[in-house]
């Protein structure tokens, strides 16, 4: 029977496997597999900052764009090919908005 595990050592596991993810796992995906993951985490990032400050460039910001290019040397070539495919932002993305929240 497993242990119960308290809040802290659930967030502590959710982290590991985070960093599991991200430096491990994410290193073995094929280059469709990685271009999902960032669909999934622009799509999701994008979607859920409206409800939370009404401005979904919100989700981009320096700090975020550094720890992307930091995990895929490809960054800005899969995010732009994520951006182009996705049919909710493929024709209205505000490239400038983006540039302008990466850099700050």
């Amino acid at each position: 029977m497993e242990a119960e595990m308290n809040g802290e050592d659930f967030f502590e596991k959710i982290l590991e496997d985070k960093r599991i993810f991200w430096e491990e796992t994410y290193k073995t995906l094929s280059l469709e597999e990685r271009r999902k993951v960032w669909c999934k985490d622009v799509s999701f990032g994008m979607r859920r900052q409206p409800e939370e400050t009404q401005d979904e460039y919100d989700s981009f910001s320096k700090s975020w764009y550094e720890f992307a290019t930091s995990v895929e040397p490809n960054f800005d070539e899969i995010f732009e090919y994520v951006i182009k495919n996705m049919s909710i932002y493929k024709n209205s993305f505000n490239w400038e908005e983006y540039r302008l929240r990466i850099t700050k």
